[in-house]
């Protein structure tokens, strides 16, 4: 008879033999596409900065100087256009020597992410009031953008006008506050990814439940969540992405519940991570990436 931890990391081995990872795609639970903004026409003449200027998908949005490379700050406009060279859908914003800053504190984030298509010279991003970062360009962004937020920017595609390319910035982790500036900037579908909430209702805990660790990827520390549907012995553990075991968390007998365990990942070198969550004869298999 074969025995059950050493085909669980047999599983475990082949299934990082099989697939490579990949960031978490962003969900769109909350999206502002600048279809519906009250006006075209944001920023100097309009608007002082720090002003409100729209809200959209229960984001409230503000306007704000950009910084630029030289030390100084500027405050132009920002202007509604249509999507041209391929980019956007429908309407875009066209950010030009500005600031965006959207307010996301009304609900629990896991990412956002926004399509961009940049014609030159600075842009900044800052999350929830840290480092203003300044660049040329935003694939310059550093993994860790603020503490705690992963930064991963990709390529969508060239544009049709063959001027530059077009791209899109993934956020992860808890955002309150996004501030984006650019000088010939246009962006879109800027999408908010909201966090799975924990009901206190009893009548929720239907089904055995393991849920996406929380944030991924982690730097330091992260948040396991899950619902056991009926009462029974609970057993949640981590692997090394060779099966290799690294923590038991939970092993006891655990009432129908939803439950979180926070795991310290500080001493540990980055890469692929897997937990576990067994109860009774429930097995579940879940994937984590730990940054340095």
């Amino acid at each position: 008879m074969k025995n059950p931890k050493n085909l669980l990391i047999a599983t475990i081995i082949a299934l990082v033999a099989s697939i490579s990872y990949v960031y978490p795609q962003i969900l769109c639970d909350r999206l502002i596409d600048f279809d519906t903004t009250p006006r075209d026409t944001f920023g100097l003449n309009f608007d002082n900065a720090g002003d409100l200027i729209f809200s959209e998908s229960d984001i409230d949005v503000y306007i704000d100087s950009i910084l630029w490379t030289n030390g100084l700050r500027g405050y132009y406009k920002a202007q509604i256009d249509t999507s041209w060279c391929g980019f956007g859908y429908d309407k875009v914003i066209n950010i030009s020597n500005i600031s965006l800053i959207f307010d996301l504190a009304q609900a629990t984030t896991d990412g956002v992410s926004f399509i961009f298509f940049d014609m030159g010279g600075d842009e900044n991003l800052q999350v929830n009031g840290g480092p203003e970062h300044v660049i040329n360009n935003f694939w310059q962004l550093p993994p860790d953008v603020a503490p705690d937020i992963i930064c991963d920017v990709d390529t969508v595609a060239p544009d049709e006008c063959e001027y530059t390319v077009i791209g899109k910035v993934n956020l992860y982790g808890v955002i309150n506050t996004l501030r984006i500036a650019g000088q010939e900037l246009w962006v879109d579908s800027l999408c908010v990814d909201d966090a799975v909430v924990i009901s206190e209702n009893p009548h929720q805990y239907s089904v055995n439940t393991l849920h996406q660790n929380y944030p991924n990827p982690f730097n330091i520390s992260t948040k396991f969540l899950y619902t056991i549907a009926k009462e029974g012995f609970v057993n949640l553990k981590v692997y090394d992405m060779n099966g290799r075991e690294i923590m038991v968390l939970v092993n006891e007998h655990q009432k129908e519940n939803n439950y979180s365990v926070n795991f310290d990942g500080g001493y540990l070198p980055g890469g692929v991570y897997y937990y576990k969550l067994q109860i009774d004869d429930f097995v579940e298999v879940r994937k984590m990436l730990l940054v340095r």
